[in-house]
């Protein structure tokens, strides 16, 4: 049952390559928090190597979707690769211009001192789902696919 949810686009590749174009002092960058504790770690090691001034914005995916359907623009945009082929096809994002980085999956959060539900298969999983007293799931890539999956 362990099969990736949700691909996490960074694009580190493209950020490379990107910056070998781009003559500006300054490129901004929209990211989801999922990549922001190694981003945060890279960033300055790019700086010093580049010369150039990373400015992020991190936020959650709905934010970071609002933004962009409101028209701001970034040189960067760091999220899951759905919501990177929506802006494709909504005109915000360049078409061939996303790179995959990273895949991600869900996990399973349970109160300390409750038993362990089997989720080893589709079948136990779907009854510890039944039988739970409340779901939690997050407005990001995740909880989206859990919504579909439900």
């Amino acid at each position: 049952m362990r099969k990736p949810i949700a691909t996490t686009t960074l694009g580190a590749a493209s950020f490379l390559l990107f910056t070998a174009m781009v003559h500006a002092d300054e490129i901004r960058v929209l990211s989801t928090q999922a990549t922001e504790e190694a981003y945060r770690e890279l960033v300055p090691q790019f700086e010093k190597a580049s010369g150039h001034k990373v400015t992020t914005v991190f936020t959650g995916t709905l934010d970071a979707n609002k933004r962009l359907a409101a028209g701001e623009t970034y040189d960067l945009l760091i999220m899951s690769a759905p919501s990177i082929d929506e802006h494709i096809k909504a005109g915000k994002v360049v078409p061939g211009s996303r790179g995959d980085l990273a895949k991600s999956g869900i996990g399973v959060g349970v109160k300390a001192g409750a038993p362990k539900p089997d989720i080893s298969t589709t079948e136990a999983l779907k009854k510890a789902m039944l039988a739970a007293k409340s779901i939690g799931y997050s407005t990001g890539p995740s909880g989206v696919y859990m919504i579909g999956l439900f």
